[in-house]
């Protein structure tokens, strides 16, 4: 019996059982949030662009921090927080300091 880490649109911590996670998850509509049966590295072809705040996440936000069952992304806030920064923007602004950690 394995269960598996979920987080909701809040971001709360939801553990559900995995015989209820059999659902394929492999088209490219929302499906509620729930990400857990697909890879994160779909992340672009399975969502589309959007913005994104904290009282609304978009269904990319919602799949960068359910994917792989539940793990997520390292940092899914690239995703979440689009109406501060762009993603292409998150990610030049945090690449220097991921390239001088992995260096190190």
């Amino acid at each position: 019996d394995r269960s598996v880490r979920r987080l909701d649109d809040n971001g709360n911590e939801n553990n559900v059982n995995d015989a209820n996670n059999n659902n394929d998850n492999n088209n490219n509509g929302d499906n509620g949030g729930d990400y857990s049966a697909d890879r994160c590295d779909e992340i672009f072809t399975k969502t589309v662009t959007g913005k994104s705040s904290n009282s609304e996440p978009s269904q990319r936000c919602r799949y960068a921090r359910t994917c792989d069952e539940g793990d997520g992304l390292l940092l899914p806030f690239v995703f979440c927080h689009t109406s501060i920064l762009s993603t292409t923007a998150w990610v030049i602004v945090l690449s220097p300091i991921l390239l001088l950690g992995m260096a190190v």
